[in-house]
């Protein structure tokens, strides 16, 4: 049996640790020749306005630009997704409706006291019909 992932979803709070993980997404996007979709979610309070979301969507843009120019890899084909809502439920409501075969996201470490409380990851993995792949 052959994996071939044609959509990949990878969710980002742009920071630097999700930027790394972005970098893997964006490699294995041209290892299989696949669509990226890079998420943001915009928190609802206070009001997201468009220059929230323009803002969001300018950074995913210069992240993906300065890694490829440093790869030297052939173009990618990837979408920036800027939604607002909560991240759990908007990573998984957008990889399903967008057909993606897997999720490339970052995990954070918790405090042992925090971990009743479920993290995005942890929810996204549960909620998901496709696979999730983990990066700490």
């Amino acid at each position: 049996m052959r994996i071939d992932f044609k959509r990949i979803l990878c969710p980002t709070d742009l920071s630097p640790e999700s930027d790394e993980v972005l970098r893997y997404a964006i490699d294995l996007a041209l290892v299989y020749q696949a669509k990226l979709f890079v998420c943001h979610c915009v928190g609802s309070s206070p009001p997201a306005d468009e220059s929230r979301i323009e803002r969001a969507k300018k950074l995913i843009e210069e992240t993906i630009r300065d890694y490829m120019s440093q790869v030297r890899a052939p173009a990618l084909d990837w979408e920036s997704v800027v939604v607002i809502g909560e991240p759990a439920y908007v990573i998984a409501r957008e990889a399903d409706e967008r057909g993606v075969d897997l999720i490339v996201m970052r995990a954070r470490r918790r405090p042992h006291t925090a971990a009743p409380l479920g993290s995005t990851a942890e929810t996204v993995s549960r909620t998901t019909l496709c696979p999730v792949a983990l990066f700490w």
